[in-house]
């Protein structure tokens, strides 16, 4: 049976996909395997269960939420089959923290039979602001993401113990907030261009009328936001604003990716 990355991921503003599938690439390289990509951003993909072969490696790679892993994905996860397969865990977070999000995601692939064997906490530019992790990740950190690949294989060629890996993080895991109620705005220079609907990654905003978003649905990735060609999308929310203002102030200098291996 031949031997396949999984690179498996989440990816609303598209930064995470960069950072799996770089990873992803590097191992195929190392391994002479095919990759294999399962974006599981929008809604219709996360329905569909998978399974790895024998030798596959997995991939996986989220956005930081509030310091864990996304809700959404809880769910999906169940549906990834394995049977003692190499993972490698790819964490995204705006260069603020990611408190319990390797942990957790160590910890349910553990329990779903996976055999974690590395895992990377890598900076994205914020969701909420352009001046928190800006431009990232750029070209060092992909760099970084090839150079966290070598050793994972290298990890991978020469792995005979069953130790579980050692990561930072807490139990009980960082208590999820309550969230903020709000929907993107949209500006007067909107033509229904429909963009920010096809990328919005929980349905909610309405295919009719792109102006229409339900605020129980949105989770706040903003890919609306950095979809839209002309900027008309936007958040007009005071908690979010202040949120924003805090990041800018306390989160702005440059920090430096962390692997686990």
């Amino acid at each position: 049976m031949e031997r396949k990355i999984r690179a498996v991921y989440f990816s609303p503003t598209h930064g995470t996909k960069k950072l799996t599938v770089k990873t992803a690439g590097k191992l195929s390289d190392i391994f002479e395997a095919e990759t294999e990509e399962t974006d599981l951003t929008l809604v219709k993909e996360r329905v569909k269960e998978i399974e790895l072969g024998e030798k596959d490696i997995l991939v996986f790679g989220f956005p930081v939420y509030g310091g864990r892993i996304p809700l959404l994905l809880e769910p999906v996860i169940k549906k990834i089959k394995g049977n003692g397969n190499p993972a490698v865990i790819m964490a995204v977070y705006g260069n603020r923290d990611f408190d319990d999000a390797i942990l957790e995601a160590r910890d349910i692939f553990t329990e779903k039979g996976f055999k974690v064997v590395s895992a990377g906490a890598f900076i994205g530019e914020h969701s909420y602001t352009k001046n928190v992790g800006t431009g990232r990740p750029d070209t060092e950190d992909q760099k970084e993401a090839e150079e966290f690949a070598v050793k994972t294989a290298e990890k991978i060629k020469n792995e005979n113990d069953a130790e579980i890996l050692e990561v930072s993080g807490n139990k009980p895991y960082k208590e999820r907030s309550a969230g903020i109620v709000a929907a993107p705005e949209t500006g007067e220079a909107c033509y229904d261009c429909m963009k920010c609907a096809k990328e919005c990654p929980v349905s909610a905003i309405s295919f009719e009328n792109p102006r229409i978003a339900d605020a129980n649905k949105c989770i706040h990735c903003c890919a609306c936001v950095k979809a839209c060609p002309v900027k008309a999308k936007y958040f007009d929310n005071e908690m979010m604003k202040n949120f924003s203002v805090m990041l800018e102030t306390k989160f702005a200098e440059k920090k430096e990716n962390i692997i686990f291996i």
